[in-house]
């Protein structure tokens, strides 16, 4: 694996990786301490729980269908920053209302739903456009930095939202369990959005669009009866060509 897949040190198109990092960390880490403030805080079952958080898969198919197919094709990386804002909106929304209102499914899938589409918004296009800088023969390469990316990212977020979490809600027992857990839940979303302020942020440093857009479209075709000889290809590859069509450099 090339060190330089992505080599500027700069804030330009070539660095990927923070954006994505801090995106997987902030989402993953959600949804865990989401699952177990209903569990383990209200003590809901786990089908209970899981209908309560279908809202965000919901707005998750939704933001991803409309990113990919309307809205990325036009406008590009602003999509991601679109679903960055879109998704803090929606966390915010989320520990307003376990504030104001308590832990009601009625009352949290409006925000849910808002977050799930920001998730989509963001999931949908970046593994398109978060590569679109590195070199053709890169690409393999690129794609598995991205990966192990999003996998380092999960478990920062799991490990430090879950951390920050349990030591809000420590100590709680009894009647104040639920309360305690809320109050946990609602710092922990918090510190979910300034992370998703960052993504916003870092968004910046990638390619403003996928790599067929970056570079102007599909290539050209070669014209008819010609064979198709790639500029970076090696003199005896050209050399073979022109022997296949001798008439060729006379048309």
């Amino acid at each position: 694996m090339d060190v330089n897949t992505f080599p500027s040190p700069a804030p330009t198109p070539d660095r990927p990786s923070a954006p994505g990092l801090v995106f997987f960390a902030a989402m993953n880490g959600l949804i865990l301490v989401f699952g177990l403030f209903l569990q383990i805080g209200l003590g809901w079952s786990a089908i209970h729980a899981g209908l309560a958080s279908t809202p965000i898969a919901l707005g998750v198919v939704l933001g991803a269908v409309a990113a990919g197919a309307v809205l990325v094709p036009r406008f590009g990386r602003t999509v991601l920053h679109a679903g960055a804002v879109v998704m803090a909106a929606g966390v915010a929304a989320l520990s307003l209302t376990l504030h104001q209102v308590g832990a009601d499914a009625r009352h949290l899938a409006p925000a849910l739903l808002f977050t799930g589409v920001g998730m989509g918004l963001v999931l949908a296009p970046f593994f398109d456009i978060a590569p679109a800088s590195v070199d053709e023969h890169e690409t393999g390469s690129a794609s598995g930095l991205l990966d192990a990316n999003q996998q380092l990212g999960a478990t920062l977020g799991v490990a430090v939202l879950g951390t920050l979490f349990f030591d809000a809600a420590a100590g709680s027992h009894g009647s104040r369990r639920a309360g305690a857990y809320t109050h946990a839940l609602e710092q922990t979303l918090w510190v979910v959005v300034a992370a998703l302020a960052l993504v916003l942020l870092t968004a910046f440093l990638l390619p403003r669009r996928a790599r067929d857009e970056e570079h102007g479209g599909p290539a050209e075709a070669p014209l008819p009866g010609r064979p198709a000889v790639d500029p970076i290809d090696s003199p005896l590859a050209i050399a073979a060509a022109a022997a296949a069509d001798p008439n060729g450099g006379h048309r």
